[in-house]
């Protein structure tokens, strides 16, 4: 059995495990124990299905969404522009049709199970029959936490996830220039992304990292150009929504209804004080941290060479941990490092760990909530705990084996020698 097949099967098992076990829980807890929500699923709110798409596609369709009110509304909360311009300029082209759901959730899980089914290697496994490929894929692609969470909600980070590891996919193979292109897409839609232009740095590709951020920048402002209020206004407006953002899902979610969904480390704050004036005046150090954090990163990346799946898992955990609010649909973004890890030939010392790892951060683990769980603005599930607990320690051993491996000396790094072709990492 080869280290791929070893690494894809347990990881599998975990995912059809953990799917298995939490569908049966929140069943009994359901059925039997007449338990409301959040007990009665791992889901969402069961009658919000989809609203992330739907809210963002009217948006668009308004022609000005940054300052489009969702009519539902009634009192503050209805604002949705805290999006970047080119996360609505893709819900335009979704909405032409009369099936743009559809065909945006079928797109995200093609595009995931070809990423999983050439990137991960399995293709060209020839110790891996063609039943166990698609098995493999399967529980990946539809059994797997983050990508029910993103079927439930709809949400457009499923087309940055898949513009991420495109960028991510064609860098690892060379193809720099070609890579920017869908990386700057993905900077256009979040922002956060950016984070992934360390890619660039260990092979030196300073200009195509440039030309990313470039790009990123002109469709921002385009984007920002083309809806009815123009330029100006739009920004303005952009900045508005965010504020509004941060104050009700940051200083008033963070503890509340965002922490049961959240896997950055900053919504465990709620734990210790659920008052949105500590948590307000806790985000300039927690921004701070995050900096530093960066800086530390940035001079790992520079100043030690280290496998493909690393360095990617290094950058996705600092994308999930470092920013403030990190809802689970986020964790999309560690199949990047995941398709790499299990492409990589090099069996690590901690190979069982890092396969239980993954693992355990694409199955459920809503089973208890700390505090008042009877409404879901006052249970925190014990996930919000896990996951972040579960990502800093996976960084923590990854840190110290790159800063405890033998490193080359005496001859200079080919600007290809970082990465070379996926297959080789």
């Amino acid at each position: 059995m080869s280290l791929r097949l070893q690494r894809a099967e347990l990881i599998s098992f975990i995912v059809i495990a953990g799917f298995f076990f939490s569908v049966c829980f929140h069943y009994a807890m359901h059925f039997y124990l007449h338990r409301a929500y959040p007990y009665s699923t791992f889901l969402s709110w069961p009658t919000d299905r989809l609203s992330d798409y739907g809210r963002v596609a009217d948006a668009a369709k308004s022609g000005d969404p940054y300052r489009y009110r969702i009519p539902a509304f009634h009192g503050p909360g209805g604002e949705v522009g805290n999006y970047l311009p080119f996360t609505y300029m893709a819900a335009m082209l979704f909405s032409i049709g009369h099936h743009g759901v559809f065909l945006f959730l079928s797109l995200f899980l093609a595009g995931l199970a070809w990423y999983l089914y050439h990137q991960s290697g399995i293709r060209t496994d020839p110790q891996i029959t063609p039943l166990a490929k698609v098995r493999i894929v399967f529980v990946l692609a539809l059994m797997s936490y983050p990508v029910l969470w993103e079927l439930d909600r709809g949400n457009f980070e499923a087309l940055t996830f898949l513009l991420m590891a495109a960028g991510a996919a064609l860098i690892g193979r060379g193809k720099y220039s070609l890579g920017a292109v869908p990386l700057a897409l993905a900077i256009a839609m979040k922002g956060y992304p950016a984070i992934f232009l360390a890619l660039f740095l260990p092979v030196r590709r300073y200009r195509e990292a440039a030309l990313s951020v470039v790009i990123a920048v002109v469709v921002c402002l385009v984007g920002f150009s083309v809806w009815r209020g123009g330029l100006t206004q739009s920004i303005h407006s952009f900045q508005a929504d965010l504020a509004f953002f941060l104050d009700y899902y940051v200083f008033k979610g963070a503890g509340a209804a965002g922490a049961r969904m959240d896997c950055s480390p900053f919504a465990v704050l709620g734990l210790l004080n659920s008052n949105p004036r500590f948590i307000r005046h806790a985000l300039p150090y927690y921004d701070g941290l995050a900096l530093l954090s960066g800086a530390l990163l940035l001079w790992l990346v520079l100043a030690r060479k280290m496998e493909c799946w690393k360095l990617e898992y290094l950058l996705a955990a600092a994308g999930l941990l470092l920013t403030p609010v990190s809802y689970d649909y986020k964790l999309l973004v560690l199949f990047i490092p995941l398709a790499s890890f299990l492409n990589s030939a090099r069996r690590e010392r901690a190979d069982a760990f890092f396969c239980a790892s993954f693992g355990v951060m694409l199955i459920p683990k809503d089973y208890l909530f700390i505090g008042n769980a009877v409404s879901v603005a006052n249970g925190v599930s014990i996930s919000s705990l896990i996951e972040p607990l579960l990502l800093l320690a996976t960084v923590a051993l990854i840190v110290r084996e790159v800063l405890t491996a033998r490193q080359p000396t005496g001859t200079r790094r080919s600007k290809r020698s970082r990465w070379g072709r996926m297959g080789d990492s």
